[in-house]
């Protein structure tokens, strides 16, 4: 949900964090909120339109010895958005 004529993710509404499952039920992290995150293929568009770097990485991809490590999921993730969109990682 969005305020009429939204320009950035502030006008929109979302839910921040994770959505997951809980015992077969879909169940957000966090509480609805203006610039919470949730992907929707408008929202997509609007970020590049704002010229903002868009990205993914694919969770099927992860290596086992990554999802082994506490911890190291967000590292790899991190890395594979940066390398998939094409920009260095920072230091």
């Amino acid at each position: 949900m969005c305020i009429e004529n939204a320009k950035n993710i502030g006008d929109v509404v979302g839910i921040p964090g994770r959505i997951t499952h809980v015992f077969g039920k879909v169940v957000p992290v966090g509480e609805p909120s203006y610039g919470g995150s949730r992907y929707y293929e408008e929202l997509v568009e609007l970020a590049k339109e704002l010229g903002y770097t868009v990205s993914f990485f694919d969770r099927r991809k992860e290596p086992k010895e990554v999802k082994q490590v506490e911890g190291k999921t967000m590292e790899w993730a991190a890395s594979e958005i940066f390398k998939n969109a094409g920009k260095p990682l920072p230091k």
